[in-house]
């Protein structure tokens, strides 16, 4: 019994390697340049989010190649990517 919970759990922990994530990063800059701290950038469809930091860079782990990255801030039209 114990071998075969051993060989379930490392069965499930290697699918979960399988998925494959991809990190996007980049810098969010209003229309004159300036740098936007605080802008919400979601993986479309999903509750994948990251805020920007105070030099408008962001960082944020998606999980399909093709995602659509959707960037929002307060005074601004939302941006799909």
């Amino acid at each position: 019994m114990r071998k075969l919970v051993y060989v379930l759990t490392m069965f499930l922990l290697s699918l979960s390697t399988l998925a494959q994530q991809r990190t996007v990063s980049g810098k969010i800059s209003g229309t004159n340049g300036e740098p936007l701290e605080g802008a919400s950038v979601t993986e479309k469809g999903t509750a994948n989010t990251a805020l920007t930091k105070t030099d408008g860079s962001f960082a944020l782990a998606v999980s399909a190649e093709a995602s659509t990255i959707v960037v929002s801030f307060v005074g601004y039209e939302t941006q799909e990517v």
